[in-house]
């Protein structure tokens, strides 16, 4: 495990890499990082949970309606770190589905809660 400081500068250098409005967002290696990150690719093993959400949320900032969806489903199940909020999870999903992502939609038709 990381120290803390040092794992926050780490976050720190992703954001600054990824969410400079001067960076041009190559949406395709994005999703490919956050695959390999929260889901490990072929191998099914996630390699750094925590660097896929810290990109998942500057993709949200983005505006990137999936992303969204994704984080919706984070608060929802629990998943990489986040802790289970209902109200959180709804929030994603409806911003997410206003930008016109159908998992979101359906995510929101199937709500228990």
């Amino acid at each position: 495990d990381l120290h803390p400081r040092v794992r926050r500068q780490r976050q720190m250098c992703i954001r600054d890499r990824y969410a400079s409005d001067d960076v041009e967002m190559d949406e395709p290696l994005l999703w490919e990082a956050v695959n390999l990150w929260l889901y490990g690719g072929d191998k099914e093993t996630p390699l750094n949970e925590e660097n896929g959400v810290e990109l998942l949320e500057i993709m949200c900032e983005r505006g990137m309606p999936y992303a969204m969806f994704l984080m919706g489903e984070a608060y929802a199940k629990g998943l990489w770190g986040k802790n289970k909020d209902e109200d959180v999870a709804n929030e994603w999903y409806h911003k997410s589905a206003e930008l016109g992502c159908d998992a979101a939609k359906g995510a929101l038709t199937d709500l228990p809660f």
